[in-house]
């Protein structure tokens, strides 16, 4: 099963590198149906991304590259919007007059401070890890998005900052309550498999806590390669999706399944 890319930036975004239409095509000529172009969209200044997002542009590159490819692919239109409390308000005003067919809910920042060093800095570990965690379920709670993307990312940046293995479990009743709250709203859950290429080597979530969410009840899941590059889209597809099946979790043949936007 191939299934359909929920996150991908094109050059567009602050860190991208190829086009809409190459990122595109390249998922077409792949034998991707369905694929979402997932700019950044951040609010706190502090961000490298913020005052980068050029929605009528970004909009116009993705219905060009629709009639380009004459319907060999879906291409969504799509935003990674990174969520910051104290701009939620901003965040939902600018969302009513900009309609996206996925809105792909992230945390790159924590009061202002970066995940990575920025957060790190002068914290403890589980400190700075259940900042994030309280962020990201503020983000869920807010009904803003779609889909979560990589839920745990600190991890990314925390383990060779702190020089320690990331171990979920001490962090289970936060990442619990984060997957009841996307249960009772509906929002997907993203499985983002651009672990498997940087320090974590699991996909974000990892198995461990994917288990987790499905013996809540957890069933809305989405497969995002996080790729800013052509040779990153679908990374890791084939064996995340065998193991999800395995335990229970069918990611989604289309986005649309698991998407209220799009049915």
């Amino acid at each position: 099963m191939l299934y359909p890319d929920g996150h991908v930036h094109s050059s567009l975004s602050f860190d991208g590198v190829h086009s809409v239409l190459e990122m595109a095509q390249a998922a077409a000529d792949r034998g991707f149906k369905e694929v979402a172009i997932t700019d950044h969209l951040e609010f706190y200044p502090e961000s490298k991304a913020f005052d980068a997002y050029d929605y009528a542009r970004a909009r116009e590159t993705v219905e060009d590259a629709r009639v380009l490819l004459g319907g060999r692919i879906r291409v969504l239109f799509g935003v990674e919007l990174g969520f910051d409390h104290r701009r939620e308000s901003e965040i939902r005003a600018f969302l009513k007059e900009h309609p996206f067919d996925l809105v792909l809910g992230a945390v790159h920042g924590v009061e202002g401070r970066d995940v990575g060093a920025p957060l790190f800095e002068g914290r403890e570990p589980g400190e700075a890890y259940r900042l994030y965690f309280r962020e990201a379920l503020a983000a869920v709670q807010s009904g803003l998005f779609d889909a979560f993307a990589h839920l745990d990312l600190p991890k990314r940046y925390g383990i060779s900052y702190f020089g320690r293995a990331w171990d979920p479990e001490p962090f289970r009743d936060e990442m619990t309550a984060i997957f009841k709250a996307m249960i009772e709203t509906e929002v997907c859950l993203e499985v983002n498999t651009s672990g498997l290429r940087q320090d974590p080597r699991e996909p974000f979530p990892g198995l461990e806590a994917l288990e987790w969410y499905r013996s809540l009840g957890g069933r809305l899941v989405s497969l995002g390669s996080d790729a800013h590059r052509l040779w990153d889209l679908g990374f890791g597809f084939r064996e995340i999706g065998s193991w999800l099946r395995k335990t229970g979790l069918e990611p989604a043949e289309s986005l649309a399944s698991v998407l209220p936007r799009l049915k």
